[in-house]
């Protein structure tokens, strides 16, 4: 979407010098208005040209008007149709367990049927947390779960500034903000900050997450994206799985080796 902004206007308040030579074209960008989605867009002359060759190839997206022509070659990725069937825990029918998932090669591999820490909360809760331990610019997230209160503490360590906790320590039904809590054993993970962070963007756009951690210690991150559509089509899910750091990584500099990925 960022990128199709580049067929929009940024100051609409501009307006074209019908003296100058390149008054033709700041007519065609006044037109096109400040999305290209807008009605008063969509209700103007012109051709529209989308054109995906190959898979794998651009999809190429080309808009022409009054004789001039804008034109967007987007990059596509080719993946199996395997990841469309992931499982989702937001949809609180505990039938998770009975799904089975199709893993393609290239996926973290995430055993369902060891799962040491099980949670649902809001979104939003997730990504303050992760803002106020951002702030000592940490290199490393410490996630610990425990049968009692506090249920989930998130710590940031390995920063410039020193170390941060953040704890979730009562469930919704005791006034807490944790919908769903499911950890039978005490349970710590490990995981390099700057790969938790890569779900910022989810985080801020889905109303609820989950998350869960296997026996390896792999980090689910699940969210519950509210779209426009039908009863059955409005709701997105965004995954995100993350291998945990191995024992002494990461509590130097935070530049050590590499040893996760996100899905």
């Amino acid at each position: 979407m960022e990128t199709l902004q580049i067929f929009s206007l940024s100051d609409l308040s501009a307006k074209p010098d019908p003296s100058s030579s390149s008054s033709t074209f700041a007519a065609h960008r006044l037109n096109r208005h400040n999305t290209p989605y807008l009605t008063s867009v969509l209700g103007t002359s012109g051709l529209c040209r989308i054109l995906y060759a190959s898979p794998g190839s651009a999809l190429s997206i080309q808009l022409s008007e009054s004789g001039v022509r804008t034109s967007c070659d987007l990059t596509t990725y080719v993946t199996s149709t395997s990841s469309a069937n992931r499982d989702n825990d937001n949809d609180n029918n505990n039938n998770d367990d009975e799904e089975q998932e199709d893993a393609d090669e290239n996926d973290i591999p995430f055993d369902r049927l060891s799962l040491q820490l099980k949670t649902i909360l809001r979104s939003s809760h997730l990504a303050d947390a992760i803002a106020e331990l951002a702030s000592t610019t940490p290199s490393v997230l410490v996630l610990t779960a425990t049968p009692r209160s506090p249920y989930l503490v998130l710590s940031a360590t390995g920063g410039a500034l020193g170390t941060a906790t953040v704890e979730f320590g009562a469930k919704e039904a005791e006034g807490g903000v944790l919908e769903t809590f499911d950890c039978r054993a005490r349970w710590s993970g490990r995981y390099r900050f700057e790969t938790v962070r890569k779900a910022a963007r989810a985080m801020a756009s889905a109303t609820k997450v989950s998350i869960r951690a296997d026996g390896a210690g792999v980090l689910n991150l699940q969210f519950l994206v509210e779209v426009d559509g039908d009863e059955k089509e409005r709701h997105a899910f965004v995954d995100f799985r993350i291998v945990p750091l191995l024992e002494g990584d990461g509590d130097d500099d935070g530049h050590g080796q590499e040893e996760e990925d996100s899905d």
